[in-house]
């Protein structure tokens, strides 16, 4: 138990930082966009298969970015208010691919 415990605040609890100081500085995008960009050197540092772990950043960024732009091109029902890249925040599209990594890495450490 006391593992999992671990290998939840080795992964998350940075994510959940992010969210906070998103959520205290909103309206600006640096302040996030440096810590996710932070995070993201900090997982490519400590990637032990980078070459795998580099398409799934591109791929998870990817989807993210049309995810994004696809809904809100279809329903307007989450509206970005001071966005400086087309109508999401510049670092959204660096949390999908994180996310995706992170989710990639808690999934290995279970096997």
């Amino acid at each position: 138990m006391k593992k999992y415990f671990f290998i939840f605040l080795k992964y998350f609890s940075p994510l959940i930082a992010f969210f906070i100081i998103e959520t205290i500085t909103h309206g600006n995008e640096f302040a996030p966009l440096v810590l996710i960009l932070l995070y993201t050197f900090y997982l490519y540092k400590s990637s032990k298969n980078k070459k795998s772990e580099v398409i799934l950043f591109i791929v998870a960024a990817s989807l993210g970015l049309l995810i994004e732009i696809g809904l809100t091109s279809f329903s307007r029902e989450q509206i970005w208010q001071s966005s400086l890249f087309l109508p999401i925040p510049l670092w959204l599209p660096f949390a999908w691919s994180i996310a995706g990594i992170v989710f990639y890495r808690f999934g290995k450490e279970f096997e």
